[in-house]
């Protein structure tokens, strides 16, 4: 699907593929291609005469997707049209005065934590009244420690994908909640079969996310637990968020030293062994179960 946006005409193509996808990996896709052709330095000489009209069309389509309920095609029309001429979104307020209110109203919080942010972001943008500051999230799931009193000194886990095994090793002390958390979805098999869905060589490698597509989670959230720890090598494990206390199912894997996240991801295992395989992850392998030792 994004591949297609190196061809900025199969926008309807890729708009109409999009809209009747039930796939929430199709339909973020389908928002990220045409995120793309809008971006394109060309894109005003390339469509010609027809430029406002492909630009105002496609603005309509990222218009209504904002106002979906899908969290992760809601996300990226958002911050695409905030990247609009002053012209067009004036255009898209005369169609709609409303439809960031309308999305916003949609969302399921804290699930949803990083599309609210990206639509409160985009609200500003548009009438310059939104509400700058992001609303403070409010983790609500209490760590069970009657997991984490049944572990063994250095307690692993082992996670199957496509790949190959990678064995880490939990740090309970550090980031008990986080390691009771993803003990927890372990166990109830949650991981299963979930892709990877973000790989950025020599960054990090992604995954569970119950969409697949990077913008879902379950109706909880977890706290930030910022040890005195560092990503200063390969193989640390963290917990994805959209900020402090949003962190909920994702957790990412480094490729290399990241000292750019320090104090702000938490920090909740290391690989032990296998991190030729994290290197090997592709989007799309997944995780066939994680097994508790």
């Amino acid at each position: 699907m994004e591949s297609l946006a190196e061809f900025g005409w199969n926008y309807r193509f890729i708009q109409r593929e999009g809209l009747v996808s039930d796939n929430p990996i199709i339909s973020t896709a389908a928002a990220n291609a045409l995120t793309t052709i809008l971006a394109q330095d060309n894109f005003n000489r390339f469509f010609g005469v027809s430029y406002r009209r492909v630009k105002r069309e496609i603005s309509l389509y990222l218009k209504d997707g904002v106002k979906s309920g899908n969290s992760g095609l809601a996300a990226v029309a958002a911050t695409a049209l905030s990247e609009l001429e002053p012209a067009y979104r004036t255009y898209l307020l005369r169609q709609d005065s409303n439809f960031l209110e309308a999305g916003l109203s949609r969302l399921k919080l804290p699930q949803q934590t990083e599309t609210f942010y990206a639509l409160q972001e985009a609200k500003q943008v548009f009438k310059g009244n939104g509400d700058t500051q992001k609303a403070a999230p409010k983790y609500n799931h209490p760590i069970d420690w009657s997991i984490l009193v049944k572990l063994r000194e250095k307690p692993r886990a082992t996670i199957k994908t496509s790949r190959g095994d990678i064995v880490i090793e939990f740090m309970p002390e550090q980031a008990p909640g986080s390691v009771a958390n993803f003990i927890s979805l372990a166990v109830d098999n949650f991981f299963n079969d979930k892709p990877f869905h973000r790989v950025v060589p020599n960054f990090v490698i992604q995954g569970g996310c119950p969409r697949g597509d990077g913008y879902g989670g379950l109706n909880y959230s977890i706290r930030s637990e910022l040890a005195d720890l560092y990503y200063d090598q390969a193989g640390y494990v963290g917990m994805a968020s959209a900020g402090n206390h949003t962190e909920g199912t994702q957790f990412f894997i480094t490729h290399s030293p990241t000292p750019h996240l320090d104090g702000n991801y938490t920090i909740f295992a290391r690989v032990i062994d296998g991190l030729s395989n994290v290197y090997a992850i592709e989007i799309g392998d997944t995780i066939e179960r994680i097994e508790i030792q």
